[in-house]
């Protein structure tokens, strides 16, 4: 697949509001209920308003995703605070159809969050959950469980965006 393909599926892609809006009942109230505990420090806040650089990215999710809840509601929340962050959804399906799209990129499983140049190229990949998590894994089940609670509630939210934007 060229960068004029992924460019295509780009386009093709869901907005955020269209993401919430095409679910309806426990998986809208989730993405809500997530996307409404979401606070990110004002020096943060600053530094995501400075961000003078325009920034595409395509995310595989699904609502059924817990992953995918916490991740894209996170790139939702910093495009909202700077509008050179854009992103757009599709569904896994869609990256199934077009896995090559990827190339010889590390993925595990959704979301993947692809940061693609205005011409399509690929700059960076995310996958599933952010990198703290993984290396977690390794230590007691009392800091994986604390690690993953944390997570859950929105409690990495400056790491998260940090990776996914690469910053």
């Amino acid at each position: 697949m060229n960068n004029e393909d992924l460019l295509m599926l780009y386009t093709s892609g869901q907005s955020y509001k269209e993401f919430i809006e095409t679910n309806s009942g426990f998986y809208k109230e989730t993405i809500l209920s997530f996307k409404n505990r979401v606070e990110f420090p004002s020096t943060f806040i600053q530094e995501i308003r400075g961000l003078r650089t325009e920034k595409y990215f395509l995310a595989i999710a699904e609502p059924w995703c817990e992953n995918s809840v916490i991740n894209v509601t996170m790139l939702a929340v910093v495009s909202e605070i700077n509008s050179k962050i854009n992103f757009k959804i599709v569904p896994q399906i869609e990256l199934s159809a077009h896995m090559s799209l990827l190339g010889n990129q590390n993925v595990a499983a959704i979301p993947i969050i692809v940061e693609l140049t205005s011409s399509g190229n690929i700059l960076n990949v995310f996958s599933e959950k952010p990198s703290i998590l993984r290396l977690v894994e390794k230590e007691s089940s009392v800091m994986r469980t604390a690690m993953k609670k944390k997570y859950k509630e929105g409690g990495l939210a400056v790491e998260i965006v940090r990776e996914i934007l690469n910053i």
